[in-house]
């Protein structure tokens, strides 16, 4: 390992270290249940270090078009049109949106989902979903997609297929055990799903049955209601319990004069910690929103801009920063992002 690797991986124990400390501190690591946790979550990112953010693979949209560059932003390359795009764990695939004509004395058109082949750089079309709503989700052994699509009559439902485009059915939608609005659909390490109605989060297992139904307030407390229907809430795709989610916040003066709407910010929450033990990743002058996890849990990428940049005509950037709230880089002007890991890669 050359001397910059050994100083990378000597400052994460180090900030690992520290974080452990403020937990003893504070009082939030109060069992031994939760300290190994924390250490479990350290060992993960001392397994990754050999990987750098060059070794991720980004897929995102811009002005109607689908690119793909890698963590670092470099060598972004346009591929098609398209929306909401979103690449498979493997990198081999990407699925997609496209949507049909849409006449001015009709209902809007269906989004159609499409999926592209990076191997053969074919695509073919997998399905017709209805009014798309959510990017597509992938399951990590990138063997099936699942989506939120509005039917004709304006009921949200969570939809599934196999990466064939077969197999495609509905597990649950709005109404469904009291539910409302359902936003923010991912895939959970085990197979499961997981999405929120601004008022409870939905876990459903491999098989689309509800497993659990848990209010925002035991993560959130009052602060649940800070949350809105554009929020993502998703799993590390390393560590179930630990919670990546936006919400949102107040602004800085400066983005307040500009922009007279609350401001949104990263946050991580382990379930273990209990109610509003959370902590925020980004800083009070970015406003960051559309996160995704690498595929190691050691770096969030999401869309945003800092307050200096709300002026601007071209406003959304992408972004990295590690899971500490350190190390934040622009990557490059885009939307709608997905990432996935470009070499092969096993999670310990």
């Amino acid at each position: 390992m050359g001397d910059t690797m050994k100083q990378a991986s000597v400052r994460t124990i180090c900030r690992f270290s520290l974080f452990c400390l403020s937990l003893l501190i504070l009082g939030l690591a109060s069992n031994s249940s939760l300290f190994a946790n924390a250490v479990q979550a350290a060992n993960i990112s001392r397994s990754s270090l050999l990987r750098t953010p060059a070794n991720d693979v980004l897929v995102y949209e811009r002005g109607g078009w689908i690119w793909i560059t890698d963590g670092a932003g470099k060598r972004p390359e346009r591929l098609f049109e398209g929306s909401l795009p979103s690449i498979s764990p493997d990198g081999r695939y990407i699925a997609y949106f496209k949507s049909t004509d849409i006449h001015p004395q009709t209902p809007p058109a269906d989004s159609v989902l499409w999926l592209f082949a990076r191997e053969s750089k074919k695509a073919k079309k997998l399905v017709s979903s209805g009014i798309s709503i959510s990017s597509p989700s992938w399951s990590r052994d990138s063997s099936r997609i699942a989506c939120l699509s509005r039917n004709k009559v304006g009921i949200n439902t969570v939809m599934i297929l196999h990466v064939d485009g077969t197999n495609v059915k509905s597990v649950f939608s709005e109404g469904d055990y009291g539910s409302g609005f359902l936003c923010s659909l991912f895939f959970t390490p085990d197979g499961g799903l997981l999405f929120h109605d601004m008022q409870y989060i939905y876990s459903l297992n491999a098989k689309g049955k509800l497993i659990e139904k848990v209010s925002l307030s035991e993560i959130m407390g009052k602060d649940m209601e800070t949350i809105t229907s554009s929020d993502r809430i998703m799993v590390c795709p390393a560590d179930k319990n630990l919670l990546l989610f936006t919400r949102s916040v107040p602004g800085t003066p400066l983005f307040d004069k500009i922009m007279h709407e609350p401001n949104t910010a990263l946050f991580l929450h382990h379930r273990g910690l209990g109610v509003k033990k959370n902590f925020r990743v980004t800083a009070k002058e970015i406003t960051a929103f559309y996160p995704v996890w690498s595929p190691d849990c050691k770096w969030i990428y999401f869309i945003g801009y800092k307050d200096t940049q709300a002026t601007e005509n071209d406003l959304f950037r992408m972004y990295r920063i590690d899971r500490f709230g350190t190390n934040l880089k622009e990557l490059g002007p885009g939307e709608n992002l997905d990432v996935a890991s470009g070499i092969p890669f096993m999670m310990e």
